[in-house]
């Protein structure tokens, strides 16, 4: 009985062993595979290069993952994950003003966090170049979300203003977060003597700070359009007024 409880307890242990190392395989895996799929695409990303970067066995992707498009759709999910937790950060409530301050934060800082790979973000906006099934469902997890997540906040902000108007304010403020992470190197470089330094709060504040004066001017042209609608409108109704006011006759 004691013999036979002692080779359960080394079963055990090797089984522990055994699912620890497998798991460290895999993080092995997923880690290389991100990282060389950031830097070449799926399609130009041979299975050896991933497996010799992580420094296992070839036959270790097909084991783990089944094949290489399964280890990419598991590397980008892991991306994906990384940036829904940054961006579940920002509030539901409170001032609109406030939100979208937390929101360009949390975006900048989900893509600059030094504690991030930086194949995460990476990987994910060339995907948007490498169409595949994966792309569909990164959209409806990450995409869509994030962007209702924005269109919210921007209702608030812009309660008259259209669909139309409202998915175009919130590509540009996207669009001017994309621009500057992904060329940030070349911004550093370009303006060494006054933004070599700039850090992911300082990049933000900017950010939200022209995105909120934008929005305001936005506000401003509606509000004056509003009124130009309706003094045209009520122009109409003085000319006929006016026609059919009676006339006081003149004395001779």
């Amino acid at each position: 009985m004691v013999k036979r409880e002692r080779l359960e307890r080394a079963g055990s242990m090797v089984n522990v062993r055994n699912n620890a190392a497998s798991r460290q395989t895999r993080r092995k895996l997923i880690e290389a595979a991100g990282e060389l799929f950031a830097e070449k695409g799926l399609h130009a990303t041979q299975i050896r290069e991933i497996t010799d970067r992580a420094g296992v066995n070839v036959a270790a992707v097909n084991y783990h993952f089944g094949d290489k498009l399964q280890l990419f759709e598991v590397a980008l999910e892991q991306a994906h994950s990384a940036a829904a937790t940054a961006m579940a950060e920002v509030p539901s409530s409170g001032p609109p003003e406030d939100r979208l301050r937390a929101f360009i934060h949390a975006f900048v800082r989900q893509t600059l966090d030094p504690d991030r790979p930086a194949w995460h973000f990476v990987l994910i906006w060339r995907k948007r170049t490498e169409p595949t099934t994966a792309l569909d469902e990164l959209i409806e997890k990450s995409f869509r979300p994030t962007s209702e997540q924005l269109r919210r906040i921007l209702r608030e902000l812009l309660p008259d203003a259209s669909d139309r108007a409202l998915a175009l304010t919130g590509i540009s403020i996207v669009g001017q977060c994309a621009f500057h992470l992904e060329n940030l190197n070349i911004i550093r470089r370009l303006y060494s003597d006054v933004l070599e330094d700039l850090d992911s709060d300082a990049l933000a504040d900017y950010l939200t700070d022209f995105s909120l004066a934008a929005i305001r001017g936005m506000r401003g042209s509606a509000a004056r359009a509003a009124r130009s609608r309706r003094a045209a409108a009520s122009r109409p109704k003085a000319k006929r007024a006016r026609k059919s006011s009676p006339t006081r006759s003149v004395r001779k």
